[in-house]
């Protein structure tokens, strides 16, 4: 099995409570409901290095304590439709990049949720 395939196994407590996706190129979700019963300031889903995404419908469950809801690193025509805050979080989406700006394009439709911000977004030079 190649090293890249083993890393999957070899990630520890994953990153997100909810969907963890990193190096992929291509990915659709429809409908995607995500919740926890405990307490969990991770964000419900965080994309690495990713490029041409597409999430319509997404429920989740935010926390005022944690970061953000949802999180995109590094990534590359993201889209977001349909999302709803399930419960409130101190944002909906932050958006990070070691380029400036970051290449593509990062869209959402936002959330119904009126106490969650929509969106900050950070970049870090790589100078």
């Amino acid at each position: 099995m190649p090293h890249s395939s083993g890393e999957y196994f070899e990630i520890g407590t994953p990153h997100a409570y909810g969907l963890f996706a990193r190096n992929i190129k291509n990915l659709s979700l429809y409908n995607i409901r995500l919740k926890t019963i405990a307490v969990d300031r991770r964000p419900a889903v965080l994309m690495d290095n990713t490029e041409d995404v597409q999430v319509l419908g997404l429920n989740v469950q935010g926390d005022r304590e944690s970061r953000s809801v949802v999180r995109v690193r590094n990534c590359r025509d993201v889209f977001i439709s349909a999302a709803r805050v399930l419960k409130e979080g101190a944002v909906f989406m932050e958006v990070e990049g070691k380029k400036q700006p970051i290449s593509g394009s990062i869209a959402a439709i936002f959330p119904k949720q009126p106490k969650t911000p929509c969106c900050i977004a950070k970049y870090r030079s790589t100078l």
